[in-house]
């Protein structure tokens, strides 16, 4: 008498799915340190602006960027921390909505499932500035949440 995957709760699911496809799933935080931060909301090069086109690019840009660092997929639901080190510091909401192409990259690179609220159900923005350009960044801090 064997198991079919359909047996086990959602969390024993996602991982035996996983390691059918031989990815490797974590219920560790882990944060990417990106050497690039995103453009906000505002201005000529702005996310309002862009056309989709480039912002496709962008988030494929992204996405290869995070999967040659091979991190690991995260076991759902999932807090993210979102720190945008810059010289210019932005406002929150227009910091969260410079995560819109990060969240996409996590999805098609395979970190996350989804950028659902499902998936994502902690979402915390952090506008820090630093002294010059060439240290701006961007840390994104994933950490899986217990199921509740």
């Amino acid at each position: 008498m064997g198991y079919d995957v359909s047996d086990f709760n959602s969390d024993v699911q996602q991982q035996i799915k996983a390691k059918m496809r031989g990815i490797r799933v974590t219920r560790e935080p882990q944060t990417l340190v990106i050497g690039e931060i995103a453009p906000g909301l505002n201005g000529k090069d702005g996310l309002l602006r862009e056309h989709w086109k480039k912002r496709g690019d962008r988030v494929q840009k992204y996405a290869n960027w995070i999967a040659a660092r091979r991190p690991a997929k995260a076991a759902s639901p999932v807090r993210i921390i979102y720190t945008r080190y810059s010289v210019h510091r932005m406002d929150p909401d227009n910091a969260a909505a410079s995560f819109k192409c990060w969240g996409d990259a996590l999805v098609q690179a395979g970190v996350l499932d989804d950028d659902s609220p499902d998936i994502i159900q902690d979402f915390t923005v952090r506008s820090r500035r630093c002294s010059e350009y060439r240290k701006q960044r961007t840390e994104i801090t994933i950490e899986p949440l217990t199921n509740q």
